[in-house]
């Protein structure tokens, strides 16, 4: 992300690039920061994606309009989602333009990729290439940075708050931040990420939890049907990660502890794969842990 926030700042002034990710929302918000950095009193901006039947265009049009003088003194971007979809020729067609490219056009390719992290490139000679990924560590100044735009900070147990209950997908997260800008408050702290992210149902989810503890089963199947709708299942997972592990456990608990940290585990990566009655199954395997 370094190196594509010095792109930012220097205003995106290359002539073609290579935006690389495994995450689809990260590609949206750098097209959104790319859009922001550049003058667009100055430029005019055509955008495609070549997953999509009615924004399609074939790299002998992508070129021919790169090479076509815009009106009025303008400069021109264009915007290609799914590059990845391109093929070997269209490859060549486009290092061949990289090698001589308009002065007064910009262009800019989005690629997801399967796993960023294995070096996925689609090598195109001319084009300056860009990986956007976010570890547990980046992730943490994004939405910092994110929330300073914005107008406002996080204090320390607050976004850690956050973290806990609504996880580390970044497009989630984003949703959340931009609902604490609405509080025209200069720092957020913990009350204010409880109040927000759980919109009014956090009673719901914590006395669910109270009933899960209990081993009450007629009572959490109740809790749970009430919530379902309401409360995503990522954010029961918080909670309870929160109720269970930040809070501590009490004497005597560590191995249902053990057990617990286990099932929520698996439920996180069953969610992320959005597996059918997952969060169900989550809180019936918690009963027989806690009854």
């Amino acid at each position: 992300m370094k190196e594509f926030n010095r792109e930012i700042q220097s205003g995106f002034k290359g002539s073609c690039y290579c935006i690389l990710s495994a995450d689809e929302f990260l590609i949206s918000d750098a097209a959104q920061s790319i859009k922001a950095a550049i003058n667009l009193n100055e430029y005019s901006i055509e955008e495609f994606d070549l997953l999509n039947s009615d924004s399609v265009i074939t790299v002998e049009a992508l070129i021919e309009m790169l090479n076509t003088m815009p009106f009025m003194g303008t400069r021109k971007a264009i915007f290609v989602r799914h590059s990845e979809k391109f093929h070997k020729k269209d490859i060549a067609r486009l290092e061949d333009y990289a090698s001589n490219p308009c002065p007064a056009s910009l262009l800019v390719l989005f690629a997801e990729m399967g796993d960023s992290r294995k070096a996925n490139s689609l090598a195109i000679k001319g084009f300056r290439e860009i990986a956007l990924s976010l570890n547990a560590r980046d992730i943490k100044e994004w939405i910092n940075s994110k929330a300073q735009q914005r107008g406002y900070r996080f204090t320390r147990d607050a976004l850690e708050y956050l973290f806990d209950i609504a996880g580390d997908n970044p497009g989630l997260l984003h949703s959340e931040v931009n609902k604490f800008a609405a509080l025209n408050k200069d720092t957020v702290d913990i009350q204010d990420v409880s109040g927000l992210v759980y919109a009014g149902a956090e009673y719901g989810v914590f006395n669910l939890i109270g009933s899960l503890k209990k081993g009450d089963v007629k009572e959490t199947i109740k809790g749970l049907q009430r919530l379902q709708g309401a409360v995503e299942p990522y954010q029961i997972i918080g909670a309870l990660c929160w109720d269970y592990v930040v809070k501590g456990p009490r004497t005597g608990e560590q191995n249902r502890l053990i057990d617990t940290l286990r099932i929520l585990h698996e439920s996180d990566l069953l969610i992320k794969r959005a597996a059918l009655c997952s969060i169900e199954m989550t809180i019936l395997k918690l009963l027989k842990v806690i009854r």
